[in-house]
């Protein structure tokens, strides 16, 4: 995505814009270090084994089953992809799954909730992204304290920035 993109972003229209400079200056940085062997591991171990795969059946649990040899075999085609920058295109397709949000017996349409199930390569991926940005954020105080989205709870004492 190019900066201009990401400035004109519409949910980027309340933000400051040298704090959306910023992050997007941390978000080039978390982007350009490479994918290890030891991010692939860490991120496999700590996904929810008990999470629903996407369309290839592909599930964490099945991952975490893996030996080194085909761990490695993983890692190599992670690479390749984000040395690339090309997403696969089986990775751009999902499975939208209805689910009640009441007791299956007694549900109507009005009930359900849709999930998309995306592959779980994908998310793995993404997981390992997302850490790198919340990690540079988190450590260089970009984020105010009253954004608490996938940082915990924390109490608004303004911001750190």
């Amino acid at each position: 995505m190019l900066w201009q993109q990401f400035r004109d972003f519409p949910a980027h229209g309340a933000i400051p814009e040298g704090l959306v400079q910023r992050i997007w200056q941390e978000i080039g940085e978390a982007l350009t270090q490479p994918i290890t062997l030891e991010d692939l591991r860490i991120a496999i171990r700590l996904a929810p084994s008990s999470s629903v795969p996407g369309p290839n059946s592909l599930s964490y649990a099945m991952m975490k089953e893996w030996p080194d040899a085909v761990l490695v075999k993983a890692h190599k085609a992670v690479k390749t992809i984000w040395d690339a920058k090309i997403i696969p295109e089986s990775w751009n397709r999902k499975w939208l799954c209805p689910k009640p949000k009441v007791d299956p017996e007694e549900f109507t349409l009005k009930d359900l909730r849709l999930l998309n199930l995306l592959e779980t390569p994908w998310k793995i991926l993404m997981g390992i992204v997302v850490k790198r940005i919340i990690s540079i954020w988190e450590r260089r105080g970009i984020l105010c304290d009253c954004q608490y989205g996938f940082r915990g709870l924390r109490s608004c004492e303004g911001p750190t920035h």
